[in-house]
C-alpha cells in the first residue's frame, strides 16, 4: 500500500513542476529588471548593417527564459523572434540580426523575461529605424 501512495505522489509531482499557466501578467518591477543596452533609442541603420541585440535581466529569484522580437511597427510583422529558456538571477541577452529589410520602418524590439512558469514577466521596449539606403 505505501508504494501505491509513493508512487501516486511521484506521478502528482511530475504533473505539478514547472507547469504553465494559460495567462500572462506583468509584475511589479521591483521584483526583476530588465533593459536593452543596445540598440539606443531611435538608432538608425542603413541595409546591411548588424543590429546587435544586447539587453540584461536580474531578478532577486530564479527566473525562467525570455522571448526577443523585433516588430514592424507599421507592418505588425515579426523580423526576428528567438526564446531564450535560460534559468537563473541574471540573464544576459546578446544576439544579432542583419538589417535587409527593401523600405525604410520604424522597428520594435522587445525582450520580455518569463520570472516564474506561471507566464508572469517583465518587459522592455526600444524602437529604432531602418533606412533603405
Amino acid at each position: 500500500m505505501k508504494s501505491i501512495n509513493y508512487l501516486s505522489l511521484a506521478v502528482l509531482a511530475l504533473f505539478s513542476a514547472c507547469t504553465k499557466s494559460d495567462v500572462a501578467m506583468p509584475i511589479d518591477a521591483q521584483k526583476a529588471q530588465v533593459a536593452f543596452s543596445s540598440p539606443s533609442v531611435h538608432a538608425h541603420y542603413h541595409p546591411g548593417d548588424t543590429v546587435h541585440l544586447v539587453a540584461y535581466a536580474s531578478a532577486p529569484e530564479m527566473m525562467h527564459g525570455y522571448d526577443l522580437i523585433l516588430l514592424h511597427q507599421k507592418s505588425g510583422d515579426t523580423l526576428f523572434a528567438y526564446h531564450g529558456h535560460d534559468h537563473g538571477t541574471e540573464i544576459k541577452v546578446d544576439t544579432s540580426w542583419i538589417h535587409t529589410e527593401l523600405s525604410e520602418a520604424l522597428v520594435k524590439s522587445q525582450i520580455t523575461v518569463y520570472v516564474d512558469h506561471d507566464k508572469n514577466y517583465v518587459r522592455h521596449e526600444v524602437e529604432f529605424h531602418l533606412l533603405d539606403n
